[in-house]
């Protein structure tokens, strides 16, 4: 028997929101290089990455965990990069919160800290992506995690869509 059009989208969004949550935490765990072009090239991709992962994901979440109540419940983490004089609140935000403020953002930027002592790279040093934030035309996140934020997505709790696809006989 085959998939609803609905049931074959949900699978789709499925698939592809893990494939980007994967993506996004290891970007998020990544120490690059800071050669020339190397940062805006990277802060390009995870823009984008973010901005296609978001609807799908919500989706995922709304037909998993249908009650508001138990969806704001899944929170992301503080961030790992705690240095002094760090500008970025350790605020801890539901992954769908997170989600819908990049789906409905004004602006979207990507939060780096940059490694001059690391060996590794240089002369030029590296850098690493640690966050991403952004401002609706209700709030303003300063910072999320995007370690935080994917692992947050992918080890949510509940009921996942391979359950609900058995549940129905088409797993």
């Amino acid at each position: 028997m085959s998939d609803s059009p609905s049931e074959y989208l949900y699978r789709a969004d499925l698939r592809r929101s893990h494939e980007l949550s994967f993506d996004l935490m290891c970007y998020g765990s990544t120490l690059f290089p800071a050669f020339d072009g190397t940062l805006s090239t990277t802060i390009a991709i995870v823009i984008r990455k973010l901005t296609e992962f978001a609807p799908a994901a919500r989706r995922i979440l709304h037909l998993e965990q249908p009650c508001v109540e138990i969806r704001e419940k899944l929170l992301t983490t503080n961030p790992r990069y705690k240095t002094e004089g760090h500008r970025y609140p350790y605020v801890a935000i539901p992954v769908i919160w997170a989600l819908n403020g990049i789906i409905h953002a004004k602006d979207i930027w990507v939060n780096h800290l940059r490694d001059s002592e690391n060996q590794a790279w240089q002369p030029n040093g590296a850098f690493h992506l640690i966050g991403f934030g952004f401002e609706t035309d209700q709030r303003r996140v300063e910072h999320v995690d995007l370690f935080a934020f994917a692992n947050g997505y992918l080890s949510r709790p509940g009921h996942y869509m391979n359950d609900f696809f058995e549940r129905k006989g088409r797993g």
